[in-house]
């Protein structure tokens, strides 16, 4: 069977970023608990089952309420435009069925 041949054009990938615009209350996840550490907070949610349709899941109806810690956000990783497009771009490999056949 004969392979397919790779294009040759070479695309550049360009990122796209906003040099005047900054997030000042974004730190990286490695220095997140060096500031304030502060208790454990949890809100506490109110449930509605008339709202929009979700996965129930067994005990759900019974409870009114519902209590979600309070986390904050953090980068925990940087990973470029051209990493992403590299990664859907990478054909994938075959896999062979169960009795050996392959497509």
């Amino acid at each position: 069977m004969a392979r397919k041949s790779k294009p040759t054009s070479k695309e550049t990938v360009k990122d796209f970023r906003h040099k005047e615009a900054k997030r000042w209350n974004n730190p990286p996840a490695g220095i997140a608990p060096t500031y304030e550490v502060r208790e454990r907070q949890a809100r506490q949610y109110a449930y509605d089952p008339h709202l929009d349709p979700q996965l129930i899941w067994a005990g759900k109806a019974e409870h009114t309420s519902f209590e979600v810690d309070v986390v904050s956000l953090h980068i925990h990783e940087r990973i470029s435009t051209a990493a992403i497009l590299r990664a859907v771009r990478r054909p994938e490999p075959i896999q062979p069925d169960l009795f050996g056949e392959t497509p």
